[in-house]
């Protein structure tokens, strides 16, 4: 996995860091790679899941309840919902799994917030 990623929706347009309603989302919003939303940086733990860091709020990935936050300051890889495990798909490729609830990360509309990680 490479140490820096930005990720690509089926929509076609890359996760990027978005304030809604006045919390630290991850939303498929941005056309351009080199959008300073869209970068995260990856940190692999001991037992192969990783953890991953949003550049532009400089916070962890972190899951609650349902929802991908780019929130939390947690240096520890002691909970559960801010790993996560890569699944390679196809070529460039791969899938998210949050480990704190083993569901696959999605693009979702709910709730009025349109195409946030979930």
């Amino acid at each position: 996995m490479p140490k820096h990623i930005a990720l690509k929706g089926d929509n076609d347009l890359y996760l990027s860091a978005r304030w809604i309603q006045g919390y630290q989302y991850l939303q498929f919003a941005s056309s351009d790679h080199g959008d300073p939303t869209v970068g995260n940086e990856v940190f692999i733990t001991k037992d192969g899941s990783i953890r991953i860091k949003n550049n532009y709020f400089g916070k962890f990935w972190r899951r609650s309840p349902n929802w991908i936050w780019a929130d939390s300051d947690d240096t520890t890889t002691d909970n559960l919902d801010t790993l996560f495990s890569p699944v390679k798909v196809g070529d460039n490729v791969i899938a998210l799994r949050n480990l704190g609830n083993a569901n696959f990360c999605k693009r979702l509309t709910i709730e009025g917030k349109p195409e946030p990680l979930a």
